[in-house]
């Protein structure tokens, strides 16, 4: 029984075709499936007492593989070109399961569907929430996107974690968070504002803003702001 050096030609769903020194031949193993071996492979074939010539598996004297000199730990390879080489990327799964991408210039995660509709899905446990976290520099939160349960809340930290807008699952009711004569709803750049608190309003607001209070009577619930000045609407 002797043991052939091949090269791999081609693999399609009748073989694998390998050339040996003075054939060339559909050959298949118990080793390496269709699956298993790539074009530019070097296999290791042998002829059996039967006759047939089998690959047995590859050769370790050359690299199954094109394959970069150095590498990152973690890294996900990638090919470069259409050859089988591979190359280093700025993707890496470490060894908890985390994925980071990291790169000098803009990064874009997509989702492309070349049919239908594209679907991005998170999922967790019963009981726990959902994190899109905006973090800026290195690991400091600026904004966070909190899903639980129950609700869809915005959250920006600034010497604690406050709720911007609040949406209900069960009743669909929008909540605007810390609203008060700093907070509120602003409409357009430097705009009127829609803002609320106790007591009779005394901020400076942009002629046409809204003021609800929350402690007024009849005739001091709703003041504008109109020629600088708050005036109670009764």
């Amino acid at each position: 029984m002797a043991i052939t050096l091949g090269l791999v030609e081609a693999v399609d769903d009748n073989g694998v075709y390998v050339s040996m020194p003075g054939s060339r031949g559909v050959l298949r193993g118990p080793y390496l499936t269709l699956q298993d071996v790539a074009v530019g492979d070097r296999v290791l074939t042998v002829t059996t007492d039967d006759g047939e010539t089998v690959i047995v598996g590859l050769a370790s004297a050359a690299a199954p593989r094109s394959t970069p000199a150095t590498s990152t730990d973690n890294t996900v390879p990638r090919f470069d070109g259409t050859g089988g080489a591979l190359q280093n990327s700025g993707v890496t799964i470490d060894d908890s399961n985390n994925v980071n991408i990291t790169d000098s210039s803009d990064v874009a995660l997509r989702v492309i569907a070349s049919t239908g509709n594209p679907y991005l899905v998170r999922r967790a446990e019963d009981g726990s929430d959902l994190y899109d976290s905006w973090q800026s520099p290195t690991t400091t939160t600026r904004f966070q996107l909190r899903v639980t349960q129950t609700q869809w809340r915005l959250q920006r930290s600034e010497s604690g974690t406050f709720d911007v807008l609040t949406a209900e699952r069960t009743t669909g009711r929008v909540t605007i968070g810390a609203a008060g004569t700093t907070a509120g709803i602003e409409l357009g750049s430097s705009g009127p504002t829609i803002t609320t608190g106790t007591g009779a309003p005394s901020h400076s607001a942009p002629d046409g803003s809204l003021y609800l209070r929350t402690d007024g009577t009849a005739s001091t619930t709703l003041y504008v702001r109109a020629a600088g000045s708050w005036s109670a609407l009764s």
